[in-house]
């Protein structure tokens, strides 16, 4: 295989199962891109300039375009090369020390992490969406099935951001350096390690930690490679000190990675495939919770993050969670504008998109909701997600305006007959302990500190099934 240098970490895996991986020339002068047959025969071979060399893994987008970083005289460089070797696109230099293996998101963004920056860039030509002042160190970028960027830093903490700009959402503070690349599981926890020798598992929300998974003394630190998540939930972390090597395995019901998502963990999935399988847009408004009040608009508008081969989108629109009798509406362009005359004060409403494009399957993405009008009809729940698998105990969270306390229903038929939970809790979250492949449903009326009920309507009836 050209290239007699070394080769740069692992190798990506197109679905036509071509083999591609970067490799440096002598003493890293020069370097190529190589395509390999499965029965390992050379397809080509890119040979970059005496100045330039592969900076990390490739990685493989959703059209099939190979993406890959480059160390050139000038800085960093991102290139974009079709299946059959020709150069699409260089993006401008990015000036730092080291960059990490990219990841690409639902809409085909390049997320590229380094130890100053992370930087998106466009899939059409390459242009710099945006950057965002995150030092990595090893950790790539795991994206969330809502399109959240998770990634570590040399700042001793997990980053939580919006995929559009870039900003924070939260941060999760380790007592060392994150390194180790986040994996998103099946329930929408993130697990990472970092250098103070702990493993972690936290909310989606950045609010809680699930749990911390404390190494011993003799181990000198975790690796910094990202944690491998069996389908059962079994996590897998190797560890070393001066004198030896440990792989860790431990029990976790998270159901695994989450299989939704675009790019769960460094690799793209579990096998390293470097490929992105997600076909779902970036929803960007309304956010989640936007609440509109009924007498200032007569219309809302809808937008979401162009696909690059989307032919057209469907989009949903729903009073109910699950989508029952949703509005369904075809469009070649990423925005919709609806008129509120036909909706009720105080409701919550849900909304989604799913692409239509050559060679994807159509699959709808997560939903965002809205409210509009005052006051609430009902409570509204943040989780469990509709649908979703959860590990026990269930994290159970819902939100009413001015309400210090929820009446709680759960039960395992949706006429709740089978009650296996009734009462009050207080606070806006609870957690259930409960037995595993079990599927609940749950309702809640939000009240005051004396038991009154304040809203006129039980809050949508969440489904859910608990993990394996």
């Amino acid at each position: 295989m050209p290239g007699s240098g070394r080769y740069h970490l692992w190798p990506c895996i197109g679905t036509d199962r071509t083999i591609y991986i970067g490799s440096s020339g002598i003493n890293y002068d020069g370097g190529f891109l190589n395509a390999v047959n499965p029965d390992g025969s050379i397809k080509w071979s890119y040979q970059f300039p005496p100045d330039c060399r592969p900076d990390h893994s490739p990685v493989i987008g959703v059209d099939g375009t190979i993406y890959i970083m480059v160390h050139m005289e000038k800085g960093h460089v991102l290139h974009s090369f079709s299946p059959n070797m020709f150069l699409k696109w260089k993006s401008p230099p990015v000036l730092c020390l080291n960059t990490y293996q990219p990841s690409i998101g639902a809409c085909g963004t390049i997320y590229v992490p380094s130890d100053e920056r992370l930087w998106a860039f466009h899939p059409a030509d390459g242009h710099l969406k945006w950057s965002q002042p995150i030092p990595s160190y090893y950790s790539s970028v795991a994206i969330g099935v809502d399109g959240t960027l998770y990634i570590g830093s040399r700042e001793n903490k997990m980053y939580a951001l919006n995929p559009g700009d870039g900003s924070v959402k939260w941060t999760q503070h380790a007592d060392n350096m994150v390194t180790a690349g986040p994996v998103v599981t099946a329930d929408q926890s993130i697990i990472f390690g970092s250098r103070d020798k702990k493993l972690y598992s936290i909310y989606p929300s950045g609010a809680l930690v699930k749990w911390t998974y404390d190494t011993t003394d003799e181990i000198n630190k975790i690796s910094d490679a990202c944690p491998v998540i069996t389908g059962n939930g079994t996590i897998y972390e190797a560890t070393n000190n001066s004198s030896n090597n440990y792989l860790f395995a431990i029990n976790d019901n998270s159901g695994g990675i989450a299989k939704e998502s675009p790019w769960c963990k460094a690799g793209g999935n579990n096998f390293n495939t470097g490929n992105n399988v997600g076909y779902f847009p970036n929803l960007l408004y309304p956010e989640h919770y936007t609440l509109f009040h009924q007498n200032t608009i007569n219309s809302i508008s809808f937008d979401w993050e162009d696909f690059p081969l989307a032919t057209e989108y469907s989009f949903q629109i729903s009073s109910t969670p699950g989508f029952e009798n949703a509005e369904t509406v075809s469009l070649t362009s990423s925005d919709f504008v609806k008129g509120t005359q036909n909706m009720e004060n105080g409701r919550e409403y849900f909304w989604r998109v799913a692409v239509k494009a050559p060679n994807v399957e159509e699959t709808y993405g997560p939903s965002h909701s809205f409210f509009y009008g005052l006051p609430l009809v009902r409570a509204f729940v943040l989780a469990p997600t509709y649908g979703a698998t959860v590990p026990n105990p269930v994290h159970m969270s819902w939100r009413y305006p001015g309400a210090v306390k929820y009446y709680v229903q759960i039960a395992t038929d949706s006429n709740f007959t089978q009650l296996v939970g009734s009462g009050w809790v207080n606070g806006q979250e609870g957690f259930l302990p409960s037995p595993p492949n079990t599927t609940y449903y749950m309702r809640v009326l939000p009240g005051d500190a004396d038991n009154n009920i304040l809203a006129t309507d039980w809050s949508y009836t969440y489904k859910f099934t608990t993990a394996p």
